[in-house]
C-alpha cells in the first residue's frame, strides 16, 4: 500500500479482491449503484501488483475473437470517454505503445493489430459480420468447428459409471469425440440469452445434453437451470439433485478440500434463474416459473438498480415485495406486466394456464 493511501478499514459490505478490470469494473458498477462501502485490495502497491492487474493499465485494444466481446470493448469505449471526475476527462485515445521483453511476450502482440481511431467506428458492423457457427435449419450452434464430424459416443452405454469420461476413454481419444465435459453451448444459451430465442434454445439443449459428461462440478447446474427454462422438469429435477450431492452427497470424492464454492452459485442460479424463470430486464424484472410437481412454494430476495425485492412463488401465485425509493417494471410470462410501486406488494394468481393481471395487495 502506497504511503499515501487511506488506511484499510476493518469492514465493508463489500471487499473486491483484486484491482484488475475485473475488479474494478464491478466496484464502479456498484458505486452507480449507490453502493458507498465498497474496497478494492490488491496484493501490492498500484500499479506494479503484479498479475493482470498491472499487465495493461490503461490500454484499450480490439477484441475481435467473438461477437460479444466486441461489443463489450465498444460499450468500454463510450463508458470511458464519459469520465470525468472534477470535470477533467481520464481518457484520451492518443494511442499507445507496447514492449515486448520476452520472446512469449513478442509472440503474443504480433499477433494483435494496432487501432485507429477511425476503426471503433466499424466495431459494430465488425460484431454484425462475424461468422457464427449456426445451422439455421437445425437451430444448433456447432461446438467448435468440425465438432459435428467427431466420433460419435453414446456416453448412455458407459453407465453407470464413477470415473469422468476423459479418464475412461484418455485424453487424447476424447479430444476426437462428441463427449463434452460441461455446459458451453448450453451454458450461452443462459448467459446470451437475447441470442437464443425459446426454440433455438430447447433445440441446443436436447442435442447437447445427451453428449455432456457432465466432468465439471459447474455444469450438472446449468444444465438443470436450462432444463426448466425448456420445460423438461423431470431433466430438471435429475441435475438438480446431481449438483446438490456434488457436496451433500460428496460425489466428487473431494469434500475433504471443502464446498464446491461455484457449484453453489450454480445452484442459486438453477433456482432464480431456471425454476423461478428469473429475467432480468432493461427496465425491471420478468417471471415464467417451473415449479416441481412437489414442491409448494419457493422464495428468495433479490436487489436490482437498489430495489430490494422479497419473492415467493407457489404452483398458483406470484408475491413481490418491493423496498426502494422508485418504481420497478414486473412482467409475468411476457403477458401480465406492470409498474410497480416501491413500499408496496404485488400478487398474481393462475388462471388456468394463463395468469390474472398483477394487483397491489395489502402488506
Amino acid at each position: 500500500m502506497p504511503a499515501t493511501a487511506e488506511p484499510l478499514p476493518d469492514r465493508a459490505r463489500v471487499v473486491v479482491v483484486g484491482a484488475g478490470i475485473v475488479g474494478c469494473c464491478a466496484a464502479y458498477h456498484l458505486a452507480r449503484l449507490g453502493w458507498t462501502d465498497v474496497v478494492v485490495v490488491d496484493r501490492g502497491p498500484l500499479f506494479r501488483t503484479g498479475g493482470s492487474t498491472s499487465h495493461a493499465p490503461g490500454l484499450v485494444f480490439e477484441n475481435n475473437a467473438a461477437r460479444t466481446t466486441c461489443r463489450f470493448a465498444m460499450a468500454a469505449v463510450e463508458l470511458y470517454r464519459g469520465l470525468a471526475p472534477g470535470g477533467h476527462p481520464v481518457y484520451d485515445q492518443v494511442g499507445s505503445v507496447e514492449v515486448a521483453t520476452s520472446p512469449e511476450r513478442w509472440a503474443d502482440l504480433s499477433k494483435r493489430l494496432s487501432i485507429a481511431e477511425e476503426e471503433v467506428s466499424n466495431w459494430s458492423e465488425l460484431a454484425r459480420a462475424m461468422f457464427v457457427p449456426f445451422d439455421p435449419k437445425t437451430l444448433l450452434y456447432e461446438q467448435f468447428a468440425g465438432y459435428f464430424g467427431t466420433e460419435q459416443i453414446d456416453l448412455r452405454s458407459y453407465e453407470p459409471r464413477s470415473a469422468a469420461m476423459d479418464v475412461i476413454l484418455g485424453h487424447d481419444r476424447i479430444q476426437r469425440t462428441n463427449v463434452l465435459k460441461q455446459a458451453d453451448v448450453v451454458l450461452a444459451s443462459h448467459l446470451l440469452e437475447d441470442e437464443f430465442n425459446p426454440a433455438v434454445r430447447a433445440a441446443n439443449f436436447r442435442y447437447y445434453e445427451p453428449r455432456t459428461g457432465q466432468g465439471s462440478s459447474l455444469s450438472p447446474s446449468i444444465y438443470a437451470l436450462i432444463a426448466a427454462r425448456v420445460g423438461d422438469l423431470s431433466l430438471a429435477q435429475k441435475y438438480l439433485r446431481q449438483a446438490s450431492e456434488i457436496d451433500l452427497g460428496n460425489n466428487m470424492g473431494n469434500a475433504a478440500g471443502g464446498v464446491h464454492a461455484a457449484a453453489l452459485g450454480g445452484l442459486w442460479q438453477a433456482m432464480v434463474f431456471g425454476f423461478a424463470g428469473v429475467r432480468v430486464q432493461e427496465n425491471g424484472i420478468g417471471f415464467s416459473p417451473h415449479l416441481l410437481s412437489h414442491w409448494s412454494r419457493i422464495a428468495f430476495s433479490l436487489e436490482w438498480r437498489r430495489r430490494k425485492l422479497r419473492i415467493s412463488i407457489e404452483p398458483g401465485t406470484i408475491r413481490v415485495a418491493i423496498s426502494g425509493s422508485k418504481p420497478i417494471h414486473l412482467e409475468l410470462e411476457g403477458a401480465s406486466k406492470i409498474d410497480a410501486e416501491p413500499e408496496n406488494e404485488y400478487l398474481a394468481e393462475r388462471n388456468g394456464p394463463d395468469w390474472k393481471p398483477w394487483r397491489r395487495v395489502a402488506v
